[in-house]
């Protein structure tokens, strides 16, 4: 079986029936509409329901039938099977999937891995961590990043001018 995928973080409670929101890491909440169950923790919740409402996703789980019982799991993180996901089209990878992955730029200079991913609403951003522990981020976009390669364990990038320079 697959590492879990992290699908998002439970966020607030909503309504009297236990209904809970979760602020969504994936591209949209359709994606998680077909969920059979979902994991806190150690603990593993049957899906009865996923809605999007304003900029959350609304789960409603098998066994939390109220307010008090949702707010339990405020703070959580939320992982889900990756079988149990639609699959990505071409060129599109989880978060996961790009974390650790090792850097280089297109002339071959090793720039550092993939420490963390952020969504921005236009482009996601990767951020950067070299030897040193600096950090740079760059936007996930064609111009800048030119090859990932999962199996290899690689991402290959332009340097676009700026991405890189020192601030002194």
């Amino acid at each position: 079986m697959n590492k879990p995928l992290l699908i998002g973080k439970f966020v607030g409670t909503h309504g009297l029936h236990g209904d809970i929101k979760m602020q969504v890491y994936t591209d949209s909440v359709s994606m998680l509409k077909k969920l059979k169950t979902i994991s806190c923790g150690v603990a593993v919740y049957v899906v009865e329901a996923v809605r999007e409402h304003k900029n959350v996703a609304l789960f409603k789980l098998t066994n939390i039938d109220t307010p008090e019982a949702a707010h339990m799991l405020i703070g959580q993180d939320v992982y889900a099977d990756r079988e149990d996901l639609p699959p990505l089209p071409e060129g599109r990878y989880y978060a996961e999937d790009i974390i650790g992955l090792s850097v280089i730029s297109t002339e071959g200079e090793n720039l550092g891995k993939i420490t963390d991913v952020f969504s921005t609403g236009s482009n996601d951003v990767y951020e950067i961590t070299n030897e040193t522990k600096k950090k740079t981020l760059i936007p996930a976009i064609r111009d800048v990043v030119k090859n990932i390669d999962l199996d290899a364990q690689m991402m290959t990038i332009w340097m676009m001018p700026g991405l890189f320079d020192d601030e002194n």
